[in-house]
């Protein structure tokens, strides 16, 4: 019995991770002092950056940077 509840589990982590992590979402950002732009997703998070810079959010964008080989 708990090795079919482990299993549903496992079957469906995708969905309830992604719900979870789905309340952690923030829509109304409010002014910051700086925005940091991650590593990834670079066909959405360079443009929600500069968005974000021009409606005044924050005055610097911070990137990040990696390093090869390390």
């Amino acid at each position: 019995m708990i090795g079919l509840v482990v299993s549903g589990l496992w079957l469906a982590r995708r969905p309830i991770l992604t719900g979870y992590a789905g309340l952690f979402r923030v829509d109304d950002p409010v002014t910051s002092d700086a925005i940091v732009l991650l590593l990834g997703g670079a066909d959405h998070r360079a443009p929600k950056a500069a968005e974000l810079y021009a409606r005044q959010i924050a005055p610097r964008i911070l990137l990040a940077r990696s390093v090869a080989g390390r």
